[in-house]
């Protein structure tokens, strides 16, 4: 809710999350995961993260997610 009342009605900015789930138990991450699916729907949505599996559940409940993995620093 908060993401279409920054964004307007009209507007589809995209959406940029660093690590949001980091602290998040896996009930909440599915939960979560399953939001940002709906919000990919309607907007393009990017997602950062050092979490090795959040991948993996991303690919699982929205399969035409696209990853790019960068290098290693």
């Amino acid at each position: 809710a908060l993401v279409r009342l920054l964004d307007g009605a009209a507007a589809r900015a995209p959406l940029l999350l660093d690590d949001p789930f980091a602290r998040y138990d896996a009930a909440r991450l599915q939960a979560a995961v399953e939001l940002v699916a709906e919000l990919a729907s309607e907007r393009q949505v990017i997602l950062f993260t050092e979490d090795t599996l959040l991948p993996v559940l991303v690919r699982e409940i929205c399969p035409s997610s696209e990853l790019i993995e960068l290098p290693a620093p």
